[in-house]
């Protein structure tokens, strides 16, 4: 039961976390910005398809070129539109990043606060960790590779410090135990 307890907190807890960030500060979605992919034209696909029969062929070229222009247009305003929706992204998986690091690292500090509840403490841990490495995941591509040496060296580096502060408990206590 144990085991089974420690699993449950973890996943619920990891869950309810980024329920929690999406609540109160939501992801931008592409919707959010009106990017329109232009279609393109279909009359363009053969040669002179798409021209009426009163036209001239000049006229025909012209309103192809038209048509063409047009499109040429619209997708430069799709681009456009979609690179705000990249920034804002981009922005976005940063704060992501940073947001599930620090609230990962409050969750294992709070773990080890419940250190005689193996099955709490092992649970809250397993969700701390697991944000850490979903803000990795996620901000990848939007923190320079210096901060997310320095945030990685200094989570492992406090993970150490607790399992050895945990490790230095547990000997003591059995040291006890024997005398």
């Amino acid at each position: 039961m144990n085991v089974f307890f420690g699993i449950g907190i973890a996943i619920i807890l990891y869950v309810v976390v980024l329920l929690g960030i999406q609540a109160f500060y939501p992801a931008k979605m592409i919707s959010d910005y009106n990017c329109t992919y232009p279609s393109y034209p279909s009359k363009l696909n053969m040669d002179l398809e798409g021209c009426s029969n009163s036209m001239t062929v000049g006229e025909c070229i012209s309103y192809r070129e038209n048509l063409t222009i047009t499109y040429d247009k619209e997708m430069e305003e799709y681009d456009s539109c979609y690179q705000k929706f990249n920034d804002a992204q981009k922005v976005y998986n940063k704060n992501f990043f940073l947001i599930t690091n620090l609230l990962g690292v409050a969750l294992i500090v709070v773990a080890s606060l419940f250190i005689v509840m193996t099955n709490i403490s092992a649970g809250v841990s397993f969700a701390g960790l697991g944000l850490i490495v979903w803000g990795f995941a996620r901000g990848w591509d939007s923190i320079g590779n210096s901060t997310k040496f320095v945030v990685a060296l200094i989570i492992a580096a406090l993970i150490i410090w607790l399992g050895v502060r945990f490790n230095t408990k547990q000997n003591k206590k059995q040291t006890k135990k024997r005398n």
